[in-house]
């Protein structure tokens, strides 16, 4: 990671990526909530007899066709796909293991030198006890 800035940018584009899964996921969602009320319907309805060739046609083709295209949708595989490929795009910018450990050391060493309460830390408020903040967000 060669800077916070920059890790910051690429969670932006993570963002707009996500932002565009979730759009694309939502859409997907709807139209499965559809076939499903449908088929739900189907079930409900006395009329809905295996008896008759049409109905008894069209649960054949539900079963052979239907069914595993939604179970099986090529859809959701390209959506997670992109998403995939938007991680791939800003890999090298995201921090690394080492990069998360002098980050979690850099915070103690603040916290020792400066005697900051973790709770202080935590929202974000660095004081020492009984002296004015030396920062507070806002």
């Amino acid at each position: 990671m060669l800077s916070v800035r920059g890790a910051l940018g690429a969670e932006r584009r993570l963002l707009r990526r996500h932002r565009s899964y979730l759009r694309d996921e939502s859409s997907r969602l709807r139209l499965l909530r559809r076939f499903y009320e449908k088929v739900q319907a189907l079930h409900q309805s006395p009329e809905a007899s295996v008896d008759n060739p049409l109905l008894a046609f069209s649960l054949i083709k539900r079963l052979h066709s239907d069914w595993p295209n939604i179970i099986y949708s090529g859809e959701a595989i390209r959506n997670t796909q992109a998403l995939h490929a938007g991680l791939k795009e800003v890999e090298q910018e995201l921090p690394g293991a080492e990069d998360m450990d002098g980050a979690a050391r850099a915070l103690m060493r603040l916290q020792d030198v400066y005697a900051l309460s973790v709770k202080g830390l935590a929202n974000g408020v660095f004081q020492r006890a009984g002296h004015p903040p030396l920062y507070s967000p806002g």
